[in-house]
């Protein structure tokens, strides 16, 4: 969870993770999460953001290969007046449900982890992360 990052911003936000199922003779975990969040910013910009993931994954020896999906929704709203952010009287709401997929697979060397992930949301996103354990 976070704080109020100062008087003119503040955010919280929430993730609850689990394992769902495990597959009796194979090395693979069904899993889940749940996530949210509430941000504002000067009374101008409201958002709130609330989704859910399934995901699958599994460890052989040092891979492990993950895939998983879900949805978010997003609610923002965009405060009017004279010193809002849309003009003179309106409020502008957005309201956006999307669904993603990402999946990817790691590798982990002594205190080394190297992985390599896509994730499709609107487009797809490539990514590789290099990371040290102290």
């Amino acid at each position: 969870m976070t704080t109020p990052q100062s008087e003119d911003f503040s955010s919280y936000g929430s993730i609850i993770r689990g394992r769902l199922y495990s597959f009796e003779g194979f090395p693979m975990v069904l899993g889940g999460l749940i996530h949210g969040s509430l941000s504002q910013a000067s009374n101008l910009f409201g958002s709130n953001i609330f989704g859910y993931d399934l995901y699958l994954f599994s460890e052989l020896s040092q891979f492990i290969l993950f895939a998983g999906g879900g949805q978010a929704r997003g609610t923002h709203r965009f405060i009017g007046g004279s010193a809002g952010l849309t003009g003179e009287t309106q409020d502008l709401e957005v309201d956006l449900l999307v669904s993603h997929f990402w999946a990817g697979i790691s590798y982990r060397y002594e205190r080394w982890v190297v992985a390599g992930l896509t994730e499709v949301y609107f487009e797809p996103i490539y990514s590789v992360k290099i990371g040290y354990k102290l």
